[in-house]
């Protein structure tokens, strides 16, 4: 059995009802048994260097492997021979750095193995993988799939709940504001940089590690503009209009108290009140006049003048 040290973290736990569960899933599986070959010695020269990294990066990834096998496990039909077949292409491809040695998979097998990895990824890939639905398996009752049944949405849908289209200006002090490529430069930087910044050594301290470490991400960048607000609504620009990014952890880590103070700020100033019953309002645009029950109202009372207008025509005629 081999150990490695490599940030991994191991889950471990003394649940009764979880144990016999991963009790009665590993009955009759035993550990996989085959000759782990390796690529012949040769002579360490700068050319021998040089296509043992090129062959490495090029040869090295697992994804592929991984996927397959869970397209296997997701599927009605679990074939253990050949989730051992690429279970075994797996871990000679982990070590393909070290060995450079590859097996070529015989045409009886690589039949069999293309007959069950022909199908497409499971469905919960969309969440785990950002996938698109239709180069996804539909939502079977695998353990992993029933989640999306149990884990609620929480992503806001603003025009389902009536308030219109998002707004990311509403985020903004000056709505107006011209981009700043340093200010823009800095921060990508940064955000690439964050987590080799951050020392996790010791579990107890990552927290404070995680504050301190987004502090001196907005020291940086203040460094270039020491006004936070214009530094806010450069950043909010750039990665809601321009990237139109969906990881936006280290802006709201660093500016989220400007952010929250704009948003407030900017919805003070829509509110406004009906002009039937005086009920407060928020006003998503100039045509906001009305509360939703009113405007229901109102525009029956449209609709009927329109019906009658148009019964008027045709009987004129």
């Amino acid at each position: 059995m081999e150990y490695t040290v490599d940030g991994d973290k191991s889950l471990v736990v003394a649940c009764p009802t979880l144990i016999s569960i991963a009790e009665r899933n590993m009955k009759d599986i035993v550990p996989l048994y085959y000759n782990m070959r390796k690529a012949p010695a040769e002579l360490i020269t700068k050319n021998s260097i040089y296509n043992g990294l090129k062959t490495a990066y090029t040869g090295g990834n697992i994804g592929m492997g991984s996927n397959n096998i869970t397209k296997i496990w997701n599927s009605g039909n679990v074939n253990l021979d050949v989730i051992k077949l690429l279970c075994m292409e797996n871990n000679f491809t982990i070590d393909y750095a070290k060995t450079l040695y590859k097996p070529v998979r015989p045409k009886s097998k690589k039949d069999m193995i293309t007959d069950y990895t022909k199908l497409k990824t499971p469905h919960f890939f969309i969440y785990a993988k950002d996938k698109e639905k239709n180069k996804v398996e539909s939502v079977n009752n695998s353990v992993v799939n029933r989640l999306e049944k149990i884990i609620p949405n929480t992503k806001i849908s603003f025009t389902a709940t009536g308030l219109g289209d998002f707004d990311y200006k509403m985020l903004m002090k000056n709505k107006k504001v011209e981009l700043n490529e340093n200010i823009i430069k800095k921060y990508k930087e940064l955000d690439l940089k964050k987590h080799f910044m951050i020392n996790s050594t010791y579990e107890e301290d990552e927290q404070n590690n995680v504050t301190y470490l987004y502090q001196e991400i907005v020291k940086s960048i203040l460094d270039i503009n020491n006004d936070v607000y214009y530094v806010t609504d450069v950043l909010v620009k750039y990665l809601y209009e321009l990237k139109k990014s969906n990881f936006k952890t280290t802006l709201w880590e660093c500016f989220g108290h400007i952010i929250v103070e704009n948003l407030k700020t900017n919805v003070e100033t829509s509110k406004t009140y009906c002009k039937t019953c005086g009920d407060l309002i928020i006003q998503v645009n100039n045509k906001s006049k009305y509360c939703e029950e009113c405007a229901k109202e109102i525009e029956k009372g449209n609709h009927r003048i329109r019906q009658q207008q148009y019964i008027k025509r045709k009987m004129t005629k």
